[in-house]
């Protein structure tokens, strides 16, 4: 066996597990399992040429577009909170899965802590978020 044939087989089989991971990826329920569906090992003979894999270099984006797609569901059922005590209790439980989010997607992190901070808010105060003036048009 010489080493291009070898090499070859080391990319298809990461494309192989990279397709399993999108696959994983798509199905995930949850921040967490989106995070582990990410977590593909690359052989140290194919680490330069990772690319060269049609399926290894979608991993990040379709992880990111499923996380983004999780945490908006999670935003609109705290959205839908009838009770502060409701709200503070869903939120408690989306924390936890919310720290997935700091080293990976750190965009989508900030958003949740601004958004679940403004629902609160408004929840809060239902009146005071009624009386906003829009803001001035500009010219």
């Amino acid at each position: 066996m010489n080493a291009n044939h070898y090499i070859h087989n080391e990319l298809r089989q990461l494309e192989s597990v990279a397709h399993v991971a999108l696959g994983q990826i798509r199905n995930s329920k949850s921040i967490r399992e989106v995070v582990l569906g990410m977590s593909v090992p690359v052989p140290a003979v194919v680490r330069s040429i990772r690319r060269m894999a049609p399926s290894y270099p979608r991993i990040e984006s379709e992880a990111h577009r499923r996380a983004e797609s999780i945490v908006r569901s999670q935003m609109s059922t705290l959205e839908a909170a009838e009770s502060e005590a409701e709200f503070l209790r869903l939120r408690g439980r989306y924390q936890s899965e919310w720290r997935q989010l700091n080293g990976r997607f750190p965009k989508l992190a900030s958003y949740v802590q601004v958004e679940s901070t403004r629902l609160l808010a408004r929840l809060r105060n239902p009146i005071q978020s009624q009386l906003r003036c829009p803001a001035p048009a500009t010219r």
